[in-house]
């Protein structure tokens, strides 16, 4: 891997790159892949001990904040969690569905002869004098009191 050339302009100095990264080889299939007339590259990793949601969820907020994407370069996250988000989104709406309709359902086969629910007047507020205007607590002399 050539690295930039430093000020005293002689030729950019190397690094191996088995210094850099860790190869190996594995039994895979051995071609270009295109999509939309473009070429696709797939990187995969496995989630070991670890939820695959969270672990996605931190890696698209790591690759948005550190990669930038040249033009025309676009990235796609699917597999697994793309499985996993679908049911997500769906299990978001059909589980509220589904408590409300079984409520209901509850309500009028199991116990159909409750009366509805009464709304109890609320307790009248205490009043203390302090309330009132001093107009209302006229102040009697002995003589003058009726």
């Amino acid at each position: 891997m050539a690295l930039p050339q430093n000020g005293s302009g002689m030729g950019a100095a190397t690094i191996p790159l088995r210094q850099l990264a860790t190869f190996s080889f594995s039994e895979g299939p051995n071609q270009v892949s295109r999509e939309n007339g473009k070429r696709r590259v797939v990187v995969t990793a496995e989630a070991r001990g670890r939820d695959i949601g969270s672990l996605v969820e931190e890696a698209q907020s790591k690759v948005t904040a550190q990669v930038p994407l040249p033009a025309g370069y676009w990235l796609a996250w699917g597999g697994q969690f793309e499985n996993f988000d679908a049911a997500r989104r769906r299990l978001a709406v059909v589980v509220p569905v589904l408590g409300h309709s079984t409520w209901h359902l509850y309500r009028k086969v199991v116990v159909p002869d409750l009366p509805p629910r009464e709304r109890h007047p609320r307790p009248p507020k205490r009043r203390y004098a302090a309330d009132f205007p001093a107009a209302m607590f006229p102040v009697y002399d002995r003589e003058t009191r009726p």
